[in-house]
């Protein structure tokens, strides 16, 4: 099955090669997701800009300051995330960021890899019919402990593609570590 049309809609990069394997997330500027981030990072700067130019009273200027600065903060935080989101595996190792949460991890024979999906739908008025969407996760269990080393959304109707995916990059994963 070729992966790079969903690898595009989930936003991912895949790189395979004797050495190692390396997923990371990408900043599509094409995805809706990416353009309503776009457009709360241009909507906090004309806050900015309307809150220091053009409104006169204190109150205002203030409120004002304080919704933009948190939109544009929480905005390039998410930003920052998608761009840092990866999970590299070579022979006995595996590094990930995940929620800007790096860490590196040696693994040893009790290790495994597991693959969640569920669907989320959404609803932003009451009559609408509202969106679905499928949020794929995978996860190392280690020594008792689970960590989250990648995930990724898509389209409800892209579900079947994405999941697939995961399941095609935990064997990877476990080919990378039991074969290298």
């Amino acid at each position: 099955m070729n992966f790079e049309k969903i690898l595009k809609k989930a936003s991912l990069k895949l790189y395979n090669d004797c050495q190692k394997l390396k997923v990371e997330s990408k900043f599509y500027l094409s995805d809706r997701g990416n353009l309503g981030l776009l457009f709360f990072l241009v909507l906090a700067l004309f806050l900015i800009y309307i809150s220091f130019f053009e409104v006169k009273e204190i109150g205002v200027q203030v409120f004002l300051l304080v919704i933009s600065v948190a939109i544009l903060f929480f905005t390039i935080i998410v930003i920052i995330k998608q761009l840092k989101d990866f999970v590299e595996v070579s022979r006995r190792t595996i590094k990930f960021s995940n929620n800007l949460k790096e860490k590196e991890i040696q693994l040893n024979s009790e290790f495994k890899i597991k693959v969640e999906s569920q669907t989320i739908h959404t609803k932003s008025r009451r009559n609408s019919r509202g969106s679905y969407f499928s949020i794929i996760q995978l996860f190392l269990k280690i020594n008792g402990e689970k960590y989250r080393i990648l995930d990724f959304q898509v389209d409800k109707k892209d579900s079947k593609e994405a999941k697939a995916l995961g399941k095609e990059i935990k064997r990877l994963i476990l080919e990378k570590v039991n074969y290298s």
